[in-house]
């Protein structure tokens, strides 16, 4: 786990050198724990698992009509009676430009997440008794696989601002070992993105 959270750190710091386009961004975003790729409808109409996050994205290779991108992004979401989740991640991209002001993401993410149970913890002691065991919390990895869509306010601007929204599947692991050990997230994210200098 020390060793991922040094290379997400590492690709941050790589990141923020010599690139052509860097945006940061912040988005809102609504949690559901279903198999990957499913119950779409409950991101919407189900229960509220409220998220905050940023990031910062650099394109490295830009084309007329595509570019690659890094990205690295850190948030905080509540799932109500189970956990508040703080991860940090770095990934890659790639976007599709339909036309010059709309566009389309996917990309692939790693990173470090931080558990920290809403329920209160017990253990066992050598005396038979029952004693708190919350902590501070547990240490998680997540893999993350995004999509979205882009829609640019002022393509012709020397600093850009999009709105996008995104889905994207999550797994958190390993969640409790014993007969859950990875979490599936889906996440569906409302948010802007802007060009900076």
């Amino acid at each position: 786990m020390k060793k991922l959270i040094v290379l997400i750190f590492a690709a941050i710091a790589c990141n923020s050198y010599g690139q052509q386009q860097t945006f940061r961004g912040l988005s809102f975003y609504n949690s559901h724990t279903a198999m990957p790729f499913s119950k779409f409808g409950k991101l919407i109409s189900g229960t509220v698992h409220p998220g905050i996050e940023l990031s910062q994205r650099k394109i490295f290779s830009r084309h007329k009509k595509h570019d690659w991108f890094w990205d690295a992004k850190a948030s905080v979401f509540y799932h109500r009676f189970v956990q508040w989740g703080i991860p940090i991640s770095a990934g890659a991209g790639y976007r599709y430009k339909l036309l010059h002001d709309l566009s389309l993401d996917a990309s692939v993410s790693a990173g470090y997440m931080h558990s920290i149970p809403t329920h209160d913890k017990f253990k066992l002691n050598e005396e038979g008794n029952y004693i708190n065991n919350n902590g501070v919390g547990r240490s998680q990895g997540t893999i993350n696989v995004g999509f979205a869509i882009n829609y640019t306010l002022n393509p012709l601007s020397d600093k850009k601002v999009e709105i996008f929204t995104a889905y994207s599947q999550s797994l958190q692991m390993p969640f409790i070992k014993s007969y859950v050990p990875l979490l599936p997230y889906n996440q569906l994210h409302v948010g802007i993105r802007k060009q900076i200098k």
